[in-house]
């Protein structure tokens, strides 16, 4: 009996099938994740509308019959669209509308140089 050895101990053998199982479900997570976010992103996105276009959509809504608004909207936006010495000219004109507490309504001229100017602008 003297020959017999005693039993070793057990002999710690690497085991990595918990780190490959919690890194699959990882990348099962995510890929879920990015397939939910692709079909839920909005149907429709806003678009931000650039100076030219605020103006123009402004310039397009000028009411007329109110002359100090008209006047105050037409000046502010003219100079996306047309900053030529006869449209400068004309805003020079309108001075006498913007600055006095009671002014009286534009001329025929005026507006039809108005509706004119807002007619022949385009984006």
């Amino acid at each position: 009996m003297e020959g017999l050895r005693d039993i070793k101990g057990l002999a710690g053998i690497p085991d990595y099938s918990l780190l490959y199982i919690v890194a699959i479900v990882f990348i099962f997570a995510i890929i879920v994740f990015l397939i939910y976010k692709y079909f839920t992103k909005p149907k429709y996105i806003f678009k931000v509308l650039s100076p030219k276009e605020l103006a123009f959509k402004e310039l397009k809504s000028i009411n007329l019959d109110d002359t100090k608004s008209s006047v105050y909207t037409f000046t502010q936006n003219f100079t996306y669209f047309d900053d030529s010495d006869e449209v400068r000219n004309f805003v020079d004109s309108l001075e006498i509308y913007k600055y006095k507490k009671d002014v009286s309504n534009l001329s025929q001229d005026d507006k039809e140089f108005i509706k004119n100017f807002i007619s022949r602008i385009s984006l």
